[in-house]
């Protein structure tokens, strides 16, 4: 079973194509830019193991009712970073 944290205020997708994203004010967007790369920052380099995300797109981004992004991965989307690195060998 899996569990997340409930995003009162749908997808960034959502907000991009059907909201009232020009009503987005800097502030907002800043917040919401800098936590996605948080997280994937946080992804790549704290977690262990670490971890890429192979399709980032607006619709897997979730924002809370302040506008924190909450990422959602998918089950099948996680690559470890040390495969990744394996796979991308010149040997």
């Amino acid at each position: 079973m899996l569990v997340f944290e409930y995003a009162s205020n749908g997808t960034l997708y959502e907000h991009l194509h059907y909201g009232e994203a020009a009503q987005f004010s800097w502030l907002r967007r800043m917040k919401i830019a800098i936590g996605i790369t948080q997280s994937l920052r946080y992804l790549h380099t704290e977690s262990r193991p670490p971890f890429a995300i192979s399709e980032l797109k607006s619709n897997s981004v979730y924002v809370t009712e302040d506008f924190t992004p909450k990422l959602y991965m998918g089950v099948g989307t996680q690559i470890r970073v040390a495969s990744l690195h394996k796979a991308m060998s010149t040997r």
